[in-house]
């Protein structure tokens, strides 16, 4: 690890185009090859990461955000939660962050690979010439909960409806009793054979920080999109990251997704379940580091 080589990580305010304060970390050598952007899913936050930003800011500059409502960052300003108004973060991030001179490589997983869905039908008259790959992992374009309910068995499935959802999707508060139990759903429904138990602990962590009101909100978000059309507008080289093993966004999702991204190929992750970037890091990271080196 060259850390001598490489200041530590750096924080940053950037606004958004309504004015929603979102908190961002970058971290890199001193002389990078490219930069990385990560956009984080639903109820995650910047240390959701930390397997990329250790192991990518050794040759990359590595750019983390939270996303609006998560995090450090502010809750949603004027425009409020919408595909268009998360596309315009990932839009504020790159302008401010990502240098013009530096080939950058856009990774959102879950939730944020939608919202890099919506970046690409957003720019698609002004793409900025210094984006020039995509890697999306464990996400999908559209009818989030139908297709998830779809591929699994139907005990899992009613687990998923009738326990992790109205759980997760309520506005109020996850009391300290209910961790056990919220703990037990996220290891069944989220989390792969092979996760270790820090990745549980992460992830329930990150999700129990996460405003109740937010949280509530965009799962109902998530629950009624439909970002097929500005996926099409994703005509970037673009690698689809799925896991054998996720039951949120399963690998039929992922090869739907490959069928409606121009230039996309699919990448499946075995014995992976939804959290990809912490299960499986190194394979992960691996993919990342391919396609930011094909796009420099």
């Amino acid at each position: 690890m060259s850390t001598l080589l490489r200041p530590d990580p750096v924080e940053h305010t950037i606004l958004a185009a309504d004015g929603t304060r979102l908190h961002a970390v970058t971290a890199g050598p001193r002389d990078p090859r490219g930069v990385v952007v990560l956009v984080h899913g639903v109820t995650m936050a910047i240390p959701f990461w930390h397997r990329q930003v250790e192991a990518l800011s050794d040759e990359l500059l590595v750019v983390a955000f939270d996303q609006r409502g998560h995090g450090k960052s502010g809750r949603p300003g004027p425009s409020g939660i919408s595909l268009d108004a998360l596309a315009g973060d990932v839009e504020a991030i790159v302008d401010a962050l990502a240098p013009a001179e530096l080939p950058t490589t856009l990774v959102g997983h879950s939730m944020g690979g939608i919202a890099i869905m919506g970046w690409a039908a957003r720019t698609a008259r002004r793409r900025p010439i210094n984006v020039r790959g995509v890697v999306l992992i464990n996400t999908v374009a559209s009818h989030i909960l139908d297709g998830a309910i779809s591929f699994i068995p139907p005990r899992l499935a009613a687990v998923m409806m009738f326990g992790l959802w109205p759980v997760v999707r309520s506005p109020l508060p996850l009391s300290p009793p209910s961790a056990p139990v919220l703990a037990g759903l996220l290891d069944l429904l989220v989390l792969g054979p092979d996760r270790r138990s820090s990745d549980l602990a992460l992830t329930s962590r990150l999700l129990r920080a996460t405003h109740p009101r937010s949280r509530a909100a965009f799962l109902r978000f998530l629950a009624e999109l439909d970002a097929e059309s500005a996926a099409a507008h994703l005509d970037l080289p673009t690698i689809v990251i799925g896991g054998q093993s996720d039951r949120i966004t399963p690998p039929a999702a992922a090869a739907r997704l490959v069928e409606l991204i121009p230039h996309a190929a699919l990448h499946l992750l075995d014995r992976c379940g939804h959290q990809g970037p912490l299960e499986a890091g190194d394979r992960v990271n691996a993919v990342i580091l391919s396609a930011a080196q094909s796009s420099s």
